[in-house]
């Protein structure tokens, strides 16, 4: 035991001493240039164009079978020279922040949703934070091991997207491998340069997400996706000082095309440690801008800063071409909000300080802050809320906790008092399940009392 803890002490210094002092300019960003030769041309079977903000609603989810070889806009095309298999609306699904609440709450709504025929039928999905680990799984993922798109990399296998092996997924202690993989010799070597925590955070996701390996290092890239998926969004903050104030980036061929860099070779494990890279637990993921002739980059951070509830992505598809694409579209946008109660204070307690607070009173600073956001999250709901109602045929249901206090108030008690954390008790998911299955089934009933809504699903 002696032995292990002076090994920790050790282990510790040494990532004290290289992390403060970098002298490697290496391993700053894992984006490729567009216009490298080296780089090699996209497959024909690439999948990447499923992560985008240029939303094809008009194509049947039947439609969606580029990945058997044929470029993704013939197979588009072929799709709507078939009148029977023409999609009329437009269906987002987006999901919050949260960690592994949100990652696993988000699971347990896709599964109510695919149950009612809705999941299979949406064409995009927008994600936050904990809430892109669930996202993007699901679009790596498929449902059939005997009618699985083929990966790019043919090393890869796609998770079978089914209850116990998806959960068995997002239940893992992220935090655990975390910890185990920052001291790995590897990694430790690396601190020697830009390599840094958050860069451990995409690897830990790599391999126990998407396939990677510490031998090989290979894992899913935006190539690897399924095209047989909704659209993928996965949002994150830019907060470079070329920006007047922090705005979203997505991980989007739209995005990426402005840094003239290639999204289909970016590992999605990047992605998703992109979208969740709470400040203060993590670092930034930091991008090679290459359309600038001198070295730029771009930084960025958690997506929740800028909207933990992964809905603006889907205002501004919806907002495209100053909405005229989708003026008299059918639009329906169900939100995954997994957001907890907000921790006031007892009044029962004369003094609510932590240790720590009568240093720096970090709490007070946190309960701030997560107030506002909180406020300015439920603002923006409602004004979404509003914009969609606003259109013909819209409707926007909002899934929260917060509909559970008075019909489930013990299931309430239980889902709102869980952390946001990269790891998560059975006990816990459980009760998140419960609440994703009485939210949903809410929902449903709302659907189908809707005039045009109510007959498109089972």
């Amino acid at each position: 035991m002696k032995k292990r803890k002076m090994l920790l002490t050790t282990l510790i210094a040494i990532s004290l001493m290289t992390a403060s002092c970098v002298i490697v300019p290496k391993n700053s960003h894992v984006n490729l240039s567009a216009d490298d030769s080296r780089v090699p041309a996209p497959s024909p079977a690439s999948a990447a164009y499923i992560a985008s903000t240029d939303v094809r609603h008009d194509v049947d989810w039947r439609c969606r079978n580029a990945w058997s070889g044929q470029p993704p806009e013939r197979s588009i095309d072929t799709c709507r020279e078939d009148a029977s298999r023409q999609d009329p609306d437009f269906i987002g699904l987006a999901f919050s922040g949260g960690g592994s609440r949100a990652a696993v709450f988000s699971a347990a709504v896709m599964f109510e949703l695919r149950r009612h025929g809705i999941l299979q039928q949406a064409d995009v999905l927008s994600s936050a934070s904990g809430g892109s680990v669930a996202a993007a799984l699901y679009a790596a993922s498929c449902d059939d091991a005997q009618d699985c798109p083929v990966t790019v990399n043919p090393d890869l296998r796609r998770t079978i997207w089914k209850e116990s092996e998806v959960y068995r997924l997002l239940q893992q202690n992220f935090i655990d491998h975390w910890r185990i993989n920052c001291w790995r010799p590897e990694n430790v070597i690396r601190y020697v340069t830009y390599f840094d925590r958050t860069d451990v955070m995409a690897r830990t996701f790599a391999e126990t997400l998407f396939g990677g390996t510490r031998e090989t290092g290979k894992s899913f890239l935006f190539r690897d996706l399924n095209p047989r998926r909704p659209y993928l969004v996965l949002n994150s903050t830019n907060n470079t000082d070329s920006t007047a104030v922090p705005e979203i980036f997505t991980f989007s061929e739209q995005d990426f095309s402005t840094l003239r860099s290639r999204l289909d070779l970016f590992p999605v494990a990047y992605g998703v440690a992109g979208s969740a890279a709470f400040p203060g637990a993590f670092h930034y993921v930091t991008l090679r801008d290459y359309a600038r002739p001198e070295a730029q980059y771009v930084h960025l951070m958690d997506g929740g800063v800028q909207d933990n509830l992964g809905i603006e992505s889907l205002w501004r598809i919806l907002l495209r071409d100053n909405g005229a694409r989708y003026r008299d579209v059918p639009v329906l946008v169900i939100l995954a909000d997994a957001r907890p109660g907000t921790k006031a204070k007892s009044a029962a307690d004369p003094d609510p300080r932590h240790f720590l607070d009568y240093f720096v009173d970090f709490s007070n600073i946190q309960d701030t802050y997560s107030l506002l956001m909180v406020e300015n999250q439920r603002l923006r709901a409602r004004e979404f809320d509003k914009y969609v109602k606003s259109r013909p045929r819209g409707l926007f249901i909002h899934l929260e906790f917060g509909t559970l206090k008075d019909s489930h108030p013990e299931l309430y008690s239980k889902v709102s008092r869980i952390p946001t954390n990269f790891k998560i008790s059975d006990e816990q998911a459980e009760s998140l399940r419960q609440a994703a299955a009485v939210l949903v089934g809410k929902a449903v009933e709302r659907i189908r009392a809707d005039a045009y809504w109510g007959g498109r699903f089972n």
